[in-house]
């Protein structure tokens, strides 16, 4: 394996914007690898694990999946 095989294609950075609870917003971005800015952002209220899941969702549109 060489080192660029071991490097992950995005990277999911996860922001707290305000709220609490039910009511929380978190900022969600994704990166491409080596990339300064994100190629994908958004906002999710509620959970933070519903905030991964849209971005992940987001990775997969950028792979060209469903």
């Amino acid at each position: 394996m060489t080192q660029q095989e071991n490097t992950p294609d995005f990277t999911i950075k996860v922001r707290p914007r305000g709220g609490v609870g039910r009511s929380a917003i978190w900022q969600w971005e994704v990166f491409g690898a080596g990339k300064l800015l994100p190629l994908v952002k958004g906002t999710t209220s509620g959970a933070e694990t519903k905030a991964y899941e849209d971005a992940q969702k987001a990775i997969t549109r950028l792979r060209g999946g469903k």
